[in-house]
């Protein structure tokens, strides 16, 4: 049998527990720490512990407050950084992902706009006989287009090359620069007027077809007429009412609504665009080049992706637009027209009967307060006189005549970027049409809704033209036509009144301040500024004579290859 071996006991004869001092112990050496009951016995190290972490910075753990903090016999077991420099802690669990949230409720969103949408082509399919197509999947090339819109509209088309536009005129080397007018400073002015005097009422003008017009809808549309003749007025110069005007010293400044409105909204323009005036002794008049585009109506010149301008000989390029739209705007007034029946005559025959025109012309007469004056100074004012086009008359329900400025709006691509299609939504919906005309063609209203406070028309007539076939630019059929009244048509279209005279009225004390001579106002092409340059008195003289013969249209002629 195996004996025990005999256990040395160390007996401690002053007391109770173990001695003070121990020889030749093998836990002689070793730190006592103390301890509570509740502490489990055993641990290499508390992690829980308070310590100092990288830097100096205090570590607090759940166990905190289970030791005195002070104690310094704690500190032989505190967590010492330095000793686990290399030492990092990886956690391979994925952070958990709320099942409810904005995410969740954007994905939920989208589901549903893609059901609404295939159900909507199942309809259509249904309707129009054709085999349903789904949509292309995620990586097919209408998904490539809607994240490329996505990326547009995300990043504000940063990636895209800035487009260099051609000035509306070359500069040549003999022009001298004299000042710069920056558009945005026009935005900040205003200046109230008081009401117009009609100085002169000519020619005559035929009655809208209103009860025809009204009938039109998306769904019994009527086929657009191209205009077989269409008479424009002269210039500012060669208008003998405004020679006569001048000479009898009526007034010192002389334009027409076309130009004028040009101005009010130029801080709305993008494409460029040059009016020439001269100062003839205390008179100033403005007019137009004989190949200015300022009769042009212009397509989408506001848009985020406007008209290409590089490929000229498309049927969807800016220039070919600007043509159409021209026609369509002509034609649109013709055909609106009545020809049978007595027209609305003013007092005094037209004086274009030569042209051909086929409108009526207010010339109106305003006062400007002229620059520089002192307070306690006598009021000084410019007289400033306008030629304005009446398009149409109406017969009101009280049997009064009121006077109509007629504009027309064309859709050349249902399917075109940031726009509607006016065949589903133009009954339904016109505010939303218009609304997006405001966003693709801000310039463009502008000048209407201006030109239309100028004449101190009673009424706006606008009409909606759209292609038969998108790739056709020859067929068009009208869609509808609405009535506004300026305005209420100028506040749909953010025109203030008040802005457009503060902003023509600067212009104007701007020309009066230059000596006498021929100018030219040219609207930058690339940057929100007028350039105000001199010009020899012989500029633009050539273009009288190597001027290109005109269609009935007054459009250039167009190729075979358009059809």
């Amino acid at each position: 049998m195996a004996k025990l071996p005999q256990l040395m006991i160390v007996d401690n004869v002053a007391g109770w527990g173990p001695p003070m001092v121990v020889e030749d112990h093998k836990f002689s050496n070793i730190p006592y720490a103390a301890f509570s009951k509740n502490d489990k016995l055993g641990r290499a190290c508390d992690w829980t512990q308070f310590s100092r972490g990288p830097g100096g910075r205090e570590r607090f753990g759940f166990g905190r407050g289970r030791q005195d903090r002070s104690d310094p016999s704690t500190a032989v077991f505190n967590y010492d950084a330095v000793d686990d420099d290399g030492f990092h802690l990886v956690d391979s669990k994925p952070a958990p992902k709320p099942k409810w949230g904005p995410g969740r409720r954007i994905q939920q969103q989208r589901a549903l706009q893609q059901k609404q949408n295939q159900q909507d082509r199942r309809d259509q399919a249904q309707t129009t006989g054709r085999p349903f197509q789904p949509a292309v999947g995620s990586r097919g090339k209408f998904a490539r287009g809607r994240e490329k819109d996505w990326n547009d509209r995300r990043w504000g088309g940063r990636d895209k090359q800035q487009r260099a536009r051609e000035p509306s005129v070359q500069v040549r080397s003999d022009w001298e620069l004299k000042t710069e007018i920056s558009l945005s400073a026009l935005t900040k002015l205003a200046y109230e007027v008081d009401p117009p005097e009609d100085l002169k009422r000519c020619g005559a003008v035929r009655y809208f077809n209103q009860k025809a017009m009204d009938r039109i809808t998306t769904k019994s549309d009527v086929k657009l007429q191209r205009a077989d003749k269409y008479g424009a007025a002269p210039n500012t110069l060669d208008d003998p009412v405004i020679q006569q005007l001048a000479s009898q010293g009526q007034a010192n400044v002389f334009a027409t609504d076309a130009i004028l409105a040009v101005l009010m909204s130029a801080h709305r323009s993008v494409y460029s665009w040059d009016i020439v005036f001269e100062r003839a002794g205390e008179h100033l008049f403005f007019y137009s080049r004989p190949d200015s585009n300022l009769e042009s109506i212009s397509v989408n010149e506001t848009a985020h992706e406007p008209p290409d301008d590089e490929n000229k000989e498309g049927a969807n390029s800016a220039d070919r637009l600007d043509a159409e739209a021209t026609m369509i705007n002509r034609s649109f007034i013709q055909q609106s027209l009545m020809r049978e029946g007595k027209p609305l005559c003013f007092p005094e025959p037209s004086p274009f009967d030569e042209y051909g025109s086929e409108k009526a012309y207010r010339y109106r007469h305003w006062l400007l307060e002229k620059p520089g004056l002192q307070e306690g100074d006598d009021l000084v004012y410019n007289n400033l006189v306008v030629r304005c086009e009446v398009d149409g008359a109406l017969k009101t329900k009280e049997g009064t005549d009121a006077l109509l400025t007629i504009k027309c709006l064309n859709e050349f691509d249902p399917k075109a970027k940031d726009s509607v299609d006016w065949r589903q939504k133009l009954d339904s919906q016109p505010g939303a049409v218009l609304a997006t005309q405001l966003k693709n063609n801000s310039n463009k209203l502008g000048r209407w809704a201006c030109q239309a406070l100028l004449t101190g028309a009673d009424l706006i007539r606008i009409g909606y033209v759209s292609r038969l076939n998108p790739r056709n630019p020859n067929d068009h059929v009208i869609l509808g036509c609405k009535q506004f009244k300026p305005q209420e048509f100028a506040t749909q279209v953010s025109v203030s009144e008040s802005n457009a005279w503060g902003a023509l009225k600067a212009v104007i004390d701007e020309c009066l301040r230059l000596p006498e001579g021929k100018y030219v106002l040219l609207k930058d092409p690339n940057n929100p500024i007028i350039q105000l340059y001199e010009v020899p008195a012989n500029a633009f003289e050539e273009e009288l004579e190597e001027e290109a013969p005109e269609d009935d249209d007054g459009i250039a002629a167009r190729s075979d290859d358009e059809d």
